[in-house]
């Protein structure tokens, strides 16, 4: 379980962080504090122990659903995050077009959804939790003045951003799946 807490939190700080890297770059965002590598020194810290959090949460939810874990191979993996990255960095240049990014970012997780072999009510409703969840978290940083959207259409924070966790949230039933493969967890019913 160590390997796993260290693999969530250190690579979950750095990829979130790539895609916050993106929002700093077009001028979406800014942060109180650019002391690390243009970044606030924290924000590694959090996006790691956000995916410290998030992780279990959604094997927690996927037992109470009684959903099946899929394994799936590095390359699958590599390919998730890599549609979430993109959504991710989408943002930065269209940030403006809310309810075009809204919808592309909606309809391309529908589209994942419908696309992937393991598809069930647990990873809908784990989407769906973390796209409220998630934006909930930023808009209690925001008001705390650790950082700022300059891109704004509810609250605090813009339209699309759920969006962008529902495909983050598709990284996370992945990642079960990628460490049932490598044998690092047991795949359970």
């Amino acid at each position: 379980m160590l390997r796993i807490a260290l693999f969530l939190f250190l690579v979950g700080g750095t990829i979130i962080s790539l895609g916050d890297r993106f929002h700093i770059v077009f001028g979406v965002l800014s942060q109180n504090d650019q002391s690390f590598l243009g970044q606030a020194w924290w924000v590694p810290l959090v996006f790691g122990v956000a995916g410290l959090l998030m992780f279990p949460s959604w094997v927690i939810l996927r037992k109470v659903f009684r959903g099946v874990v899929y394994p799936i191979r590095i390359s699958g993996l590599i390919g998730s995050t890599i549609l979430f990255l993109i959504a991710y960095a989408a943002t930065g240049p269209f940030a403006k077009y809310a309810y075009i990014m809204t919808g592309i970012l909606v309809g391309a997780w529908i589209v994942r959804l419908w696309w992937r072999t393991q598809t069930d009510v647990a990873t809908v409703v784990f989407c769906l939790l973390l796209a409220i969840a998630g934006p909930l978290v930023e808009i209690g940083f925001s008001a705390a003045g650790m950082f700022e959207y300059h891109v704004h259409h509810m609250w605090s924070i813009p339209m699309w951003l759920p969006g962008i966790y529902l495909h983050g949230a598709l990284v996370l039933v992945d990642l079960e799946g990628f460490f049932v493969e490598i044998g690092w967890i047991s795949r359970e019913v």
